[in-house]
């Protein structure tokens, strides 16, 4: 596991759900560097695939901010 900075763009969703929960979006409000852990991604090749963090995700997206740290797995 290596913790990094990782492109929002160049993610993708897990399998089992594919946005981020539009209640808990409008929950946690606007995005808070100062409240939000780095997002977990399993990295299997060039694929990297979110495992925790879809609404941080989506929040940071919506600010405009264009990378976030993570935690990265490879997949083995």
């Amino acid at each position: 596991m290596q913790l990094r900075d990782i492109e929002i763009s160049k993610l993708t969703p897990p399998a089992t759900r594919d946005f981020a929960d539009s209640e808990k979006l409008s929950r946690h409000g606007p995005f808070d560097w100062n409240k939000y852990t780095p997002i977990i991604v399993e990295q299997d090749g060039l694929t990297m695939v979110i495992q925790d963090g879809m609404t941080r995700v989506e929040n940071a997206r919506r600010a405009g901010i264009d990378k976030l740290p993570a935690y990265v797995f490879l997949k083995r």
